[in-house]
């Protein structure tokens, strides 16, 4: 898998969150996210599932084009943008044989404790 690439969509995402919030933005955000999730997490991960309840939950407070609901589903997907950059940063994804990579799980569990 080449998180330098998934890296670099990431980083595009955030920089476009930053345009004056719209549903056709907050749409395309969104989309892209599940996108890179699906790459980084695998089909129906964790992450995608709680993003997309997340935003459910503040559709349903009121109507969609709302732009306080806007505005909250964009900080949503900005924040599930973030967690992915910190978790290419910690080694903490799928990797390309489909397995969990958690290289800090791993250097934890090779350190010996010794009291």
């Amino acid at each position: 898998m080449d998180t330098t690439a998934i890296q670099s969509q990431i980083d595009r995402l955030l920089a476009d969150s930053k345009r004056s919030p719209s549903l056709e933005l907050q749409n395309r955000l969104y989309h892209g996210t599940v996108t890179l999730m699906q790459k980084l997490y695998g089909t129906s991960s964790s992450q995608e599932n709680d993003l997309r309840d997340a935003i459910q939950r503040v559709v349903r407070t009121g109507h969609p084009t709302i732009s306080s609901n806007i505005s909250a589903c964009v900080s949503l997907i900005c924040g599930s943008l973030e967690g992915m950059k910190a978790d290419i940063a910690g080694h903490t994804y799928i990797d390309s044989e489909g397995n969990y990579r958690r290289s800090l799980v791993r250097s934890a569990q090779t350190l010996s404790y010794s009291p």
